[in-house]
């Protein structure tokens, strides 16, 4: 957790259930935060209540230009990029895989596996820059363990945790350690797109017999982006309370 005060961070999604936290987490420690959302006003309040070096940046995941823009903005004011939290996703539309529209397929899977790529790659050259570039990915326990109504999302999140297996490979050479997070039901983001009925029946098949809290997750995300986990890469890890082991 020491490390975390020299590192500078980019948190995308910021202003969104699991990213404000995670952002509000992370000052707590010190570090230097860069926060990437498509809502600036929210993004601007967030980095005023932060005690800690910020800056907001407008921008769209699944925007080419936005994003390369975005971290050229984050090294020209902190002179460096350590980690990249690669958190933004949507669970959008939920719905039976039949009657799933088409629009709502492809959106899902752009912002949540197509915004991922782009992010890692806008973030490449900077990464590979630092001492020990880490890339932290977040995925979700849909991709392995799916529910019913949330094909897309589960196709888009198993489809982020091979794009970390193979960037891990890749990256390698540049020193660059690529992971992700698998949360089981979180009280936050996504999930409240999830009816009642559904979060009970994962509640019931959760060992500890309860919900995430993003705190929850926090201690996971840091050591992948903290500066500690210099020998872990292509891993992803389940934090879901045991779901699926009932």
């Amino acid at each position: 957790m020491v490390r975390l005060s020299d590192r500078v961070i980019v948190i995308t999604g910021a202003t969104g259930g699991l990213g404000n936290r995670f952002a509000k987490e992370f000052s707590n420690y010190g570090s230097s935060l860069a926060l990437f959302g498509r809502n600036l006003k929210a993004l601007e309040e967030l980095a005023g209540s932060l005690p800690v070096r910020t800056l907001p940046i407008c921008c769209d995941v699944t925007n080419e230009r936005q994003m390369e823009e975005g971290f050229e903005k984050v090294a020209e004011r902190f002179g460096k990029v350590d980690s990249v939290l690669a958190n933004a996703g949507a669970l959008l539309s939920p719905g039976r895989a039949e009657s799933l529209p088409l629009d709502v397929w492809c959106n899902t899977i752009e912002v949540n596996l197509t915004g991922s790529w782009i992010t890692a790659r806008a973030a490449h050259p900077y990464l590979r820059e630092a001492e020990m570039g880490q890339l932290a990915f977040v995925s979700s326990r849909a991709s392995s363990i799916p529910t019913r109504g949330i094909c897309a999302y589960a196709a888009a999140k198993a489809g982020v945790e091979g794009l970390v297996r193979s960037l891990a490979v890749e990256w390698a050479r540049d020193n660059i350690c690529v992971n992700a997070v698998s949360p089981g039901l979180i009280d936050e983001g996504a999930t409240r797109s999830i009816s009642e009925n559904a979060k009970r029946g994962i509640s019931d098949r959760t060992v500890l017999r309860r919900r995430g809290a993003a705190s929850d997750l926090f201690g996971a995300v840091s050591l992948f982006i903290g500066g500690d986990a210099r020998y872990i890469t292509g891993q992803v890890l389940a934090v879901d309370g045991g779901y699926g082991l009932r």
